[in-house]
């Protein structure tokens, strides 16, 4: 039962055999890491799809993005009998190893990320676009110029890639000087240590963009230890109750909001369809919006900062 450390498995998603089978349609969930508020809202959004369409969901949240961890995953809901599996891919080793589910006739979906493969389609945050919009509203905020840092994640991961790559386009569009972090690793206290060594010997910057809500976390966190000195304009990606109390404290200027309900709900609406001979989307790319202090208590808004 060692596995049961690696992953979380989530309350309400729990193992149901009947007679010693498993239902007669289920489907499996392999969420991704770094963003513990995020993924539990994923979880929550498949759920209800299940409920809805009458499919018990089994979920998984791995502690890490290693592939090995991974794959035993994939290979814990094979064995429980899913015809169908949700998968967040951790690297491009999923490729080979969705190819082989296929041949054993289990269809896969990519949730949040892209990778070449046999998955019958991706739903994913449009993840580019994001990144691109953030560096153009820190260009706006900082009035065109500045120098400003990109806190990197770790590499490798397919929906923090194209955030990176899609600010640092937006930004040398609009002619802020850019600067790379160093990779921070999955967990905010190793964040918060790369960083604050990081930025006290790279000295000060105008702005600061974060790729997830773990390295939002830790910019939040290091800024604040960093004491009263002129604090960089700080947006960040994902919300959680820390960070919005952060926007309304005037620490944190804004997010980028992914809709984590609605890609979970939509990711195991599109597999079940397939499933059933319906025919679905290759590609459902959802928009994140930017939220700042003025949006954070708008009726449409509150759901995602709620406890």
């Amino acid at each position: 039962m060692g596995w049961i450390r690696r992953y979380g498995l989530c309350c309400g998603l729990l193992l149901w055999w009947c007679s010693g089978a498993v239902l007669a349609e289920c489907v499996g969930l392999v969420a991704g890491s770094g963003g513990k508020r995020f993924w539990s809202e994923v979880v929550m959004g498949a759920q209800l799809a299940g409920q809805d369409l009458g499919v018990k969901v089994h979920a998984l949240l791995p502690m890490d993005e290693e592939d090995a961890t991974q794959r035993e995953a994939i290979n814990r809901l094979v064995a429980m009998g899913c015809q169908g599996l949700v998968i967040a891919p951790s690297s491009a080793a999923r490729e080979a190893h969705v190819s082989l589910l296929r041949k054993q006739g289990i269809a896969t979906l990519y949730l949040d990320r892209d990778l070449p493969g046999e998955r019958v389609a991706v739903v994913a945050t449009n993840n580019g676009a994001a990144g691109e919009l953030a560096a153009h509203r820190m260009a706006q905020a900082l009035g065109r110029q500045g120098r400003v840092l990109l806190v990197r994640l770790k590499s490798g991961i397919p929906s923090t890639d194209a955030r990176e790559l899609g600010f640092a386009r937006g930004a040398r569009e609009a002619g802020l000087q850019l600067t790379y972090s160093p990779y921070l690793g999955l967990g905010v206290g190793e964040a918060r240590s790369v960083l604050l060594r990081f930025l006290r010997e790279a000295g000060r910057f105008d702005g600061v963009f974060s790729v997830n809500e773990s390295t939002s976390l830790a910019v939040a966190a290091v800024l604040r230890d960093l004491g009263p000195t002129p604090a960089p304009l700080h947006i960040g990606f994902d919300l959680d109750p820390q960070l919005a109390q952060a926007i309304r404290d005037g620490r944190l200027y804004g997010v980028m909001v992914q809709q984590p309900r609605q890609l979970g709900y939509l990711a195991v609406q599109r597999l079940v369809d397939y499933l059933r001979g319906k025919r679905v989307e290759d590609h459902q790319l959802i928009p994140a919006r930017f939220i700042t202090a003025e949006e954070l208590d708008r009726v449409e808004n509150r759901a995602l900062v709620a406890p």
